[in-house]
């Protein structure tokens, strides 16, 4: 039960807060309400989540988080820059909204290195707990 008040609270959470950090918060609880049927299963369960956690820190260091746009006079063509915490600098002609293919790839290559780290740590220590 302790489970399902957890992941009801972090779906709240998310929801709630949507428009600022929510947008990292509710991924992690909609992961929390589609895995619990298998929560008990801690070699399914905890890759999957931890590669979940993973893609959201990998993408929110990556992602454009402020972005600054230079007036120029009348007519002119104004200049967009926009910085991430970890990432390359943005620089752009004009005000569209900057890509964020970079923090998809990079969140998507911490969230799989997590998961696979974390399936094969639960792996070996499984084996460990074997021989004992």
């Amino acid at each position: 039960m302790t489970y399902w008040i957890l992941t009801l609270t972090v779906l709240i959470a998310g929801f709630l807060t949507g428009f600022s950090i929510g947008i990292f918060i509710l991924p992690i609880g909609v992961a929390l309400l589609l895995l619990g049927p298998v929560r008990h299963r801690p070699r399914l369960f905890w890759p999957i989540m931890i590669g979940v956690v993973g893609f959201q820190i990998g993408y929110l260091l990556f992602v454009p988080l402020t972005c600054t746009v230079t007036a120029t006079i009348p007519g002119g063509v104004n200049e967009m820059t926009c910085t991430s915490i970890l990432g390359p600098g943005y620089r752009a002609q004009g005000t569209a909204p900057p890509p964020t293919d970079v923090a998809l790839l990079v969140g998507g290559l911490v969230g799989a290195g997590a998961a696979v780290a974390t399936l094969a740590l639960l792996t070996v220590s499984g084996r460990h707990n074997d021989r004992a």
